[in-house]
């Protein structure tokens, strides 16, 4: 339907992401909007094309000695 079109992706938050802190791990899960655009030739207009609604949950465990502190990020299923 568009051949040849630049397209543009846009995100933005739904609301406020919701954070869980338990000894040495943070989950944090964000719910995200996002939108798929083609840029329309010989102008600053843009033509919606599809939007997305994204959940996703986001583990960070963080470990600290007395010289270094480690840490590592994974999605929850």
């Amino acid at each position: 339907m568009y051949p040849n079109m630049e397209l543009e992706f846009e995100v933005s938050p739904e609301s406020a992401p919701l954070l869980m802190f338990t000894p040495g791990n943070v989950t944090f899960m964000p719910v995200m909007n996002a939108w798929l655009f083609v840029l329309l030739p010989n102008s600053s207009e843009r033509e919606p094309v599809c939007q997305f609604r994204v959940s996703t949950n986001i583990s960070a465990t963080i470990t600290i000695n007395a010289y270094r502190v480690f840490g590592s990020v994974s999605t929850v299923r």
